[in-house]
């Protein structure tokens, strides 16, 4: 342990400073360091949530419709992963809009080939859905969906 005199942890304290305890682990400093910090640099500004309103309450008499897929877009398998027997799970989210057109795609669980996480991509924002609603009116909806590159088919 290496400890100062409260003399020297002030600025302006002339006052010597002392080792005290056991000062076999070190030497004591001899000028004390400023215990006034410089600010912290900016801090980014915090994500948005990913947290939606509920579109439905257990309980509630609210029915919802789920948004149903019209047209399934395979997407193209990258020629050389194939070839090379490589293969993948690509978890995309779409965003929907009241319409049931992909208005954002993003990828959830990517693979480690960024040529499928391309490839999902640009499936997802070609497929197409049936419009979700609430009590009958079309509505927002943000699904999740996993494409999966086989080797075998």
């Amino acid at each position: 342990m290496v400890g100062l005199s409260l003399g020297a942890t002030v600025q302006g304290g002339g006052g010597p400073a002392f080792a005290v305890g056991n000062t076999l682990e070190g030497r004591t400093a001899a000028v004390a360091e400023s215990p006034v910090r410089e600010a912290a640099p900016p801090q980014p500004a915090p994500t948005p949530s990913l947290n939606r309103r509920a579109r439905a309450t257990p309980g509630s008499e609210v029915t919802l419709t789920r948004p149903r897929r019209l047209r399934r877009v395979e997407p193209t398998y990258p020629d050389q992963l194939r070839a090379l027997g490589v293969e993948a799970d690509v978890m995309v989210q779409v965003e929907l809009t009241d319409q049931g057109a992909v208005r954002a795609a993003r990828i959830l669980r990517p693979a480690p080939q960024d040529a499928f996480n391309q490839a999902a991509l640009a499936a997802a924002w070609q497929e197409r859905f049936s419009p979700a609603a609430r009590d009958g009116v079309p509505i927002e909806y943000t699904l999740s969906f996993t494409y999966r590159f086989r080797a075998s088919e």
